[in-house]
């Protein structure tokens, strides 16, 4: 199309389930793509769309072609929402309306990702359906390149024109980098600026085609033959967060309301915030439960004790609770002469802090069976 790009605003990077990293993923676009533009959009976290927005800003000059916008890919109560033109997580957990105010209040586009997906009822991969109509979205994933949207696509591209008319994009849902670009938007002019001010005027086109199963098969040998992890089935259970030496790894379980923190490196002042911030959000996004892992952090100074403290107030506020699992010898050292260990559980693992749970749970089941039994 004459006077129109490309872009591609739906692809995970391993900061959440996608197989590369963020370099990786805007070095690909560069050298075996025409997109122009890209937003990284990992479930529930920016900061892998940071890393790829800091590295291309660093080589801006080589990169002159491409501009990348920082999203996360949110998984409201409803399903999933891209947040495309943030600068901050947005709380998971919220209502699909409320994850939409919580994008507009900070001057974002809220897109319906993928909205009537059903083909994959085991996995994470949900969209908000019918909602797409009732909400004010700045547009809608209406062609995915994923294989079991192909049906879906068409059940969004028509219920979308018969009952919202919200701008229609399309967008490739990468987990691994040739898949990138499959699908894609097109747009007036070039950059991200224009972009955006297509969806908001309504003048961008879905193209592209879906993946066929020949391609997936592809993908599937050529990660069996580098011996990589052949994930296609979304999940939006996982997440990484990165500050200045320290890395935070996210796992919520299904079984309960119970999220796992494992933290590698250095927990202090420079990054303290970084674990606060989460922990934060997690406690207000329905978990009661915080498991933080200490196995691989080496260093905790005072601020990260602050932090850890201020997460164990918030969670007795809220009738949860947070404890601390597998310290290492220096990191236990220093949390006893704090005198924390009056304060935290600590565990020697993370399977030794669940089973406590679930033995506290069955007590408690069984004191109130004994209640009814008296009454």
């Amino acid at each position: 199309m004459n006077g129109y790009s490309k872009a591609d605003i739906h692809i995970h990077t391993n900061f959440s389930d996608g197989l590369h990293e963020p370099e990786a993923v805007v070095n690909y676009v560069v050298t075996h793509t025409d997109l122009r533009v890209i937003a990284i959009t990992d479930h529930n976290t920016i900061d892998g769309a940071r890393v790829a927005y800091a590295y291309w800003q660093k080589h801006r000059d080589t990169f002159a072609n491409l501009e990348v916008i920082k999203g996360v890919e949110v998984s409201s109560a409803h399903g999933h929402i891209l947040a495309l033109f943030i600068e901050e997580d947005i709380p998971e957990g919220l209502s699909a309306a409320d994850t939409v105010t919580a994008i507009h209040e900070q001057g974002g586009l809220a897109i319906a990702a993928h909205p009537f997906t059903h083909l994959l009822p085991f996995t994470d991969f949900h969209g908000i359906g019918r909602q797409i109509g009732a909400l004010p979205l700045d547009g809608v994933e209406a062609r995915s390149s994923v294989p079991t949207e192909l049906y879906a696509n068409w059940i969004t591209a028509v219920y979308n024109r018969r009952h919202a008319n919200h701008p229609a994009l399309g967008s490739s849902d990468a987990h691994y980098l040739t898949m990138i670009g499959k699908t894609f938007t097109w747009f007036p002019r070039e950059t991200a600026a224009d972009f955006r001010q297509a969806v908001e005027n309504g003048s961008v086109r879905a193209g592209g085609r879906v993946n066929s199963p020949v391609v997936v098969f592809q993908v599937m040998r050529h990660l069996l033959r580098r011996r990589e992890l052949p994930v296609f089935l979304p999940y939006d259970n996982q997440h990484r967060h990165t500050a200045a030496g320290l890395d935070i790894q996210v796992r919520r379980l299904r079984s309960a309301n119970t999220a796992v923190l494992t933290c590698q490196g250095q927990l202090v002042r420079d990054n303290a915030d970084l674990l606060n911030k989460e922990m934060q959000r997690l406690l207000t996004s329905h978990i009661s439960d915080l498991l933080v892992d200490l196995q691989q952090l080496k260093f905790i100074d005072s601020a990260g004790i602050g932090a850890l403290l201020a997460a164990f107030k918030r969670g007795q506020a809220a009738g949860g609770r947070v404890a601390i699992c597998a310290p290492s010898t220096a990191v236990r050292r220093t949390l006893e002469l704090a005198r924390l260990d009056r304060v935290f559980p600590i565990f020697d693992s993370v399977e030794a802090a669940l089973q406590a749970a679930a033995d506290h749970a069955k007590s408690e089941v069984g004191k109130a069976e004994k209640i009814r039994e008296v009454s």
